[in-house]
């Protein structure tokens, strides 16, 4: 039997299996951290591939909603979101245009704390959020 551990929200979960079940094993290659994140998210903003720039498709009088995931899923999303916030508002797009919709699938409910932690206290404050339910 061979232990393995992967993370899962705030900490890892454990479990073991035995080892000739086990057909490959992916790991995920270690990359460099981003030197500057804001300049990163900024330039995947107005350079990404297969579509126009972010300018060419927001602007004021639209409406945005921002998909994030629940707590089981770490994506650090209260590190860009305070930034594709702020770069929605110099394009026109008003704060009352916005909303956040979290991608719980079958998990429970997020609470209103559970939120701001994941998309970062200084967003919940301008923007409407929503929990996907699936049982509603």
């Amino acid at each position: 039997m061979k232990k393995y551990s992967y993370k899962c929200g705030h900490g890892y979960r454990d479990f073991t299996l035995d080892e000739t079940r086990v057909l490959a094993e992916l790991v995920i290659k270690e990359m460099p951290p981003v030197e500057n994140f804001k300049v990163t998210v900024l330039d995947a903003l107005y350079h990404h591939i297969g579509e126009k720039p972010i300018n060419e498709l927001v602007g004021k009088g639209k409406k945005v909603a921002f998909i994030c995931n629940d707590l089981t899923s770490v994506a650090n999303s209260f590190e860009f979101m305070p930034i594709l916030v702020n770069e929605m508002n110099k394009l026109g797009v008003r704060d009352e245009d916005m909303h956040i919709v979290f991608s719980l699938g079958t998990h429970r409910i997020m609470t209103e704390d559970e939120m701001a932690e994941t998309v970062g206290r200084e967003v919940v404050w301008h923007l409407k959020m929503y929990n996907s339910d699936c049982n509603a």
